[in-house]
């Protein structure tokens, strides 16, 4: 078997036969104590099932077996990098990001009656986004009124990132539904967005903002959701210098700049993407 790059939540291999064996973890590799529950795995194979049956079989990779008593699962696999590794390479393709709103738009609008039964509820998220992301800045910013009041009424996919993008010669993947839950569509779009626009204000490079116009765009929005959408984008970018999971490729004078910018929008919030950037 191959090690694959996994993140930080899971173990997973290539194994002999060209499958993908991922394998959950109690404990995630980072470097402050972050626990939950390998159980997670059962929520990721329902979300990668209901994409397909959502979006089309092309978008995720296909669940092939399940190992309950070890927390693991095998999957199809696909050659090609992640858009987070060609975005830091700076190859950025407004055509991506504009298939991934697509496809977004699609999941959160198309009712699936089997996703809406065996993703009910919160699952992981709470532990896995709104502790380490809301709760750690809300800590660390005692000043600053951080909201974590998602709404419950669509399939969220709970770690929409570039990251989590496998770009191969097919098409495109969405990969780790651990944290899919019933709730807020402004998180996913969110979670996207933020990664867009850290790229976009650190590297000075509008063809990132660009991207994350050509995302939003297709996904369209109501005005309220994007207003909404963006107060959350504050917090997870404070939450990428301050909170569980920083990033790792962000210098001291960048997260100094990062942390400005976050705290002036959760404090002034911004209506509309265009005025986020300043």
């Amino acid at each position: 078997m191959k090690v694959l790059s996994g993140g930080v939540s899971g173990d997973v291999v290539l194994t002999d036969e060209g499958h993908v064996r991922k394998q959950f973890l109690p404990k995630l590799k980072v470097a402050q104590e972050w626990l939950s529950d390998p159980r997670r795995v059962f929520r990721e194979i329902d979300s990668l099932r209901a994409w397909g049956r959502i979006a089309g079989p092309e978008t995720v990779p296909q669940v092939l077996s399940i190992e309950p008593a070890s927390f693991a699962y095998t999957m199809t696999y696909a050659e090609g990098p992640s858009w987070k590794d060609l975005l830091l390479a700076g190859e950025v393709r407004r055509s991506v990001a504009h298939e991934l709103g697509r496809r977004l738009a699609l999941v959160h609008r198309r009712p699936d009656a089997e996703a809406a039964r065996t993703l009910a509820g919160p699952g992981f998220f709470v532990e896995l986004r709104v502790e380490p992301y809301y709760h750690a800045v809300a800590r660390r910013h005692p000043d600053l009124s951080i909201r974590a009041d998602f709404t419950s009424e669509t399939l969220v996919h709970g770690d929409y990132s570039p990251k989590n993008i496998l770009v191969h010669k097919d098409g495109l993947w969405v990969l780790d539904h651990e944290v899919a839950h019933w709730g807020d569509p402004a998180f996913d779009l969110a979670f996207m967005l933020n990664h867009l626009l850290i790229k976009a204000f650190i590297r000075g490079d509008a063809r990132y903002g660009d991207a994350a116009r050509a995302f939003l765009d297709a996904y369209g929005p109501a005005p309220a959701l994007e207003a909404r959408t963006l107060y959350h984008v504050a917090v997870m970018m404070l939450a990428r210098v301050d909170g569980k999971s920083p990033l790792a490729y962000l210098g001291e004078d960048e997260r100094s700049r990062l942390r400005a910018l976050a705290r002036r929008r959760i404090q002034e919030p911004v209506s509309t993407l265009g005025r986020y950037l300043p």
